[in-house]
C-alpha cells in the first residue's frame, strides 16, 4: 500500500514536472528549448506505461490473490477451527471428565471405609488378646517367683552348707599336704646331713632319730588327712543326693506350674489363629472386590477411549487434515505473493532514478523561471 502510494506520488510529480516544462517552453523561455520538452513529455509517458502496463497487472494480480484466494482459506480455516473447538468441546470434553470415575471412586471409597472398619476390629480383638496375654505372662512370672523363693528358702541351708564342705575339701586337696612336704624336705635335709657325717660320728642316732619322729609325724599327718577328706566327701555325697531329690520335685513343680499356664496361653494363640484367619479372609475379599472395581473400570474407559478414539479419526482427523491441506495452499500462495512483489519492487527500483531525474529537471526549470522573473522586474523599475 506504501509503494503504491509512492508510486502513484512519483508518477504524478514526474507528469507535473512534463507539463510545466512544456508550458515554459512553449511559452518562449530559453531556458528550457522545445527538444529538451519533448523528451521531458516522453519520459512522463513511459513512467505512466510502466505504472498502467507492467506494474497495475502486477497489483491486480496481488489482489485478486489476496482476496480471491488467500482470504477464502483463511475463513475456510477459520470456520474448521471453529468446528473442531464445537467438537471438542461438547463431545470430547465431557468423555475426558467422565474418566475420573466418580461412581467408581464412590464405591471404592466405600469398601475401603467398610474393609477399614473390619480391620480395625480384628486389631480391638488381637489388642484384647494381647492384653491378657501380658496379665498371663505376669502371673506366670510372679508364680515363678514365689515358687523360687520357697525352693531357695528350703534347700539354701543344704546349699551352703554343699558348698562349705566343697571349699574345704578344694583347701584339704590345695593346701593339705603343705605340712606333710615340709616335714619331707625336713627328712630329706636331715638324710644329707647323715650321709655326710662319718659311720662312727656320735651324732648319728639323733639325727637317725630326728628322721623317724618325722616320718612318724608324716605318716600320722597323712592318715589324719586322708580320713578328713573321706568324711567330707561322704558329706557332700549325702547332701549333693539330698539337695538333688530336692531339685527334681521343685522342678516337676515349676514344670507343672508352665503347664498350667501353657494351656492357657494355647487357647489365646488359638483366638489368635482365628484372627488371622479373619484377616486373611477379609484381605483376600478386599484384593477380589477391588479387582473387580479396576476392571469395571478399565471396562469403562476402554469404552470411553474407543468413543475418544471414533470421534477423532472420523469427525476430526478430516477437519484437520482439510486444514493442514489449506496451510500448504496458502504456503505456496504465500510463495506467489511474495513473487509478485519482489517484481513489483524491482520495477520501481528501475522507475526511481528517471523519476528523480525528471523532478530535478523540473526544479531546475522552476529555479530559471523564477531568475527570469526576478530579473525582469529588475530591468522595468519604478
Amino acid at each position: 500500500m506504501v509503494d503504491t502510494i509512492r508510486l502513484k506520488r512519483t508518477h504524478t510529480i514526474c507528469l507535473l514536472a512534463a507539463a510545466i516544462i512544456v508550458l515554459v517552453a512553449g511559452a518562449g523561455c530559453d531556458f528550457i528549448t522545445p527538444g529538451e520538452a519533448r523528451e521531458a513529455v516522453e519520459a512522463g509517458r513511459e513512467l505512466q506505461r510502466i505504472e498502467t502496463e507492467e506494474i497495475r497487472p502486477l497489483q491486480d494480480e496481488l489482489e485478486s490473490l489476496r482476496f480471491t484466494e488467500m482470504e477464502p482459506r483463511y475463513q475456510e480455516i477459520e470456520d474448521l477451527h471453529a468446528q473442531t473447538r464445537v467438537i471438542e468441546q461438547e463431545k470430547l470434553e465431557p468423555l475426558w471428565r467422565s474418566f475420573d470415575g466418580e461412581e467408581i471412586k464412590a464405591r471404592s471409597e466405600a469398601l475401603s471405609q467398610e474393609i477399614d472398619a473390619g480391620f480395625r476390629e480384628i486389631q480391638e480383638l488381637n489388642r484384647t488378646i494381647e492384653i491378657e496375654n501380658r496379665a498371663l505372662q505376669t502371673r506366670l512370672q510372679q508364680d515363678e517367683a514365689a515358687l523360687e523363693e520357697e525352693r531357695d528358702a528350703v534347700i539354701g541351708s543344704d546349699e551352703a552348707r554343699r558348698d562349705a564342705i566343697q571349699d574345704e575339701l578344694n583347701d584339704l586337696h590345695r593346701y593339705g599336704r603343705d605340712a606333710i612336704e615340709d616335714m619331707g624336705r625336713q627328712a630329706e635335709n636331715i638324710r644329707r646331713e647323715l650321709h655326710s657325717l662319718p659311720f662312727d660320728s656320735d651324732r648319728r642316732p639323733a639325727l637317725e632319730a630326728q628322721i623317724h619322729d618325722l616320718e612318724a609325724a608324716m605318716s600320722s599327718l597323712e592318715q589324719s588327712l586322708r580320713s578328713r577328706i573321706d568324711d567330707l566327701e561322704e558329706n557332700l555325697w549325702a547332701v549333693s543326693d539330698g539337695l538333688e531329690v530336692l531339685y527334681r520335685r521343685y522342678e516337676e513343680r515349676r514344670e507343672a506350674l508352665h503347664d498350667a499356664f501353657s494351656d492357657e496361653i494355647s487357647l489365646l494363640d488359638g483366638r489368635r489363629s482365628e484372627l488371622d484367619e479373619r484377616r486373611w479372609a477379609l484381605e483376600d475379599d478386599a484384593s477380589a472386590r477391588r479387582q473387580a472395581l479396576e476392571a469395571e473400570r478399565r471396562a469403562s474407559e476402554e469404552d470411553k477411549r474407543a468413543a475418544i478414539t471414533a470421534i477423532e479419526e472420523g469427525e476430526l482427523l478430516p477437519l484437520t487434515a482439510r486444514i493442514s491441506d489449506l496451510e500448504g495452499e496458502l504456503a505456496t500462495l504465500h510463495e506467489r505473493e511474495r513473487t509478485l512483489k519482489g517484481q513489483v519492487r524491482e520495477i520501481r527500483a528501475g522507475l526511481e532514478p528517471k523519476a528523480r531525474e525528471l523532478e530535478n529537471q523540473m526544479l531546475d526549470v522552476f529555479e530559471s523561471a523564477v531568475e527570469s522573473a526576478e530579473a525582469g522586474q529588475g530591468s522595468v523599475g519604478p
